[in-house]
């Protein structure tokens, strides 16, 4: 556990968030400071993934140097009713019992 402050570099980024019954989408596209795309990271994960607990697909895409690379996601589920009850959630942990921390 960090015993100080951290600090983070500035970053130029727009996300977008998608979602249906099928599939749960995230896209991150980072900008330089002049404005042009450098890179873009694509997440996909299926409901079938979801359901059980398991990454999806990513694609990083770096235009100037043409490479476009798919990998196995970094993080499990995207929890799109994480304050709600959650049916993808495993746990189901209440509040007074560490729900909420765990969150």
């Amino acid at each position: 556990r960090p015993d100080q402050s951290g600090s983070y570099a500035p970053m130029h980024a727009t996300l977008y968030l998608g979602w249906s019954r099928g599939a749960a989408r995230q896209r991150y596209d980072f900008r330089s400071g002049k404005g042009a795309r450098t890179a873009s990271q694509i997440y996909l994960q299926s409901g079938a993934q979801q359901r059980r607990n398991e990454s999806g697909a990513m694609v990083t895409v770096v235009p100037a140097k043409g490479e476009c690379v798919c990998d196995t996601a970094i993080a499990g589920n995207m929890h799109i009713d994480s304050f709600a009850a959650d049916a993808l959630d495993p746990l189901q942990l209440p509040p007074e019992e560490g729900g909420l921390a765990y969150l």
